[in-house]
């Protein structure tokens, strides 16, 4: 019935049960199809060149809107749901461009407009729509279109770096140019964690340091180090206490690079958290050491709430 629908003429039934197989019972697929027939006409022969699957006839549609499909491709690099400010300053592309190319992609299905937005923003109509889109892209190309939106979020939307770091930070990853992501990641976990989202908070900083490993050894390698590790030990210590063995490797490594800075905030932060773990394990030597440490920095930098602390 959707098929004749579709159509808009009733089907032999031998086109009608080529039809059901073909979709196999996939809502979006049988919709491609009557989509297809609508376009070509409902033989035997239309049906016959189809697609074999999902993909590829997404794929077809796609190749069939020609300089369309450029804007399609760069907006499912940005995402399911795009706004038309950021795939603007991407596409390199002038206003009126984009418009039209976004409306000629609402009228072949592809995307839609979401009315409720606070900014003009689209979003592809099914998922596996903006995957074909995505995946239809070369390797270069696709690398090179993140790279374009990491720079633009940087340079035209900081608020989103400041609202949503992690975001930044997987397009520079995509891009192949992970270092860019460090400060991003290092973001993102503070922020996960606090809103209490630890897992999450430890896989961005994991990943930090994971790309911060890859660098070649220097002095500023180590010092973007330093806050990725000191982020982790609290972070491992909220989630797995100060008794696991990645907890204590987290805050030591930071410890070993906390000569690197003069940042009182983040040294207070480092030798607390060990003064903790050691009186966990009840080591108490090792605690002497980091207490006289903590007082000789809060009587040199004069600071009576380090002190205090």
């Amino acid at each position: 019935e959707i098929a004749e629908n579709a159509a808009g003429s009733s089907l032999p039934s031998g086109i009608i049960d080529e039809i059901l197989e073909r979709a196999d019972g996939n809502p979006l697929f049988l919709e491609e199809i009557t989509r297809s027939l609508v376009e070509g006409g409902p033989t035997e022969a239309s049906v016959a060149a189809i697609p074999a699957t999902l993909h590829d006839s997404l794929i077809a549609r796609l190749d069939r809107l020609a300089t369309e499909k450029d804007i399609a491709q760069i907006a499912a690099v940005i995402g399911r749901t795009f706004q038309v400010d950021l795939l603007v300053a991407a596409s390199g592309q002038s206003d009126s461009d984009v418009e039209d190319a976004l409306s000629k992609l609402v009228t072949a299905g592809i995307i839609f407009e979401l009315p409720s937005a606070r900014q003009h923003t689209y979003e592809f109509k099914h998922a596996l729509i903006r995957d074909a889109a995505y995946d239809s892209l070369t390797k270069a190309a696709r690398a090179n279109y993140h790279h374009r939106v990491a720079e633009c979020l940087e340079e035209h939307f900081p608020e989103i770096g400041e609202t949503d770091p992690g975001l930044v930070a997987q397009h520079f990853i995509a891009a192949g140019v992970p270092d860019r992501s460090v400060r991003y990641l290092l973001q993102a976990g503070q922020i996960a964690h606090a809103r209490f989202a630890l897992v999450a908070a430890a896989g961005y900083l994991r990943r930090g340091l994971e790309t911060i490993n890859n660098q070649p050894p220097s002095h500023d390698r180590d010092l973007n180090e330093l806050p990725l590790q000191a982020a982790l030990g609290a972070t491992l210590n909220a989630l797995d206490g100060y008794a696991a063995p990645t907890t204590e490797e987290a805050y030591e490594r930071a410890h070993a690079l906390l000569h690197l800075t003069d940042d009182l905030n983040l040294k207070e932060s480092v030798l607390s958290g060990l003064l903790a773990l050691y009186y966990n394990q009840s080591d108490l030597p090792r605690f002497q050491i980091i207490a006289n440490e903590k007082l000789a920095y809060a009587e040199a930098a004069n600071d009576d709430q380090l002190l205090c602390n």
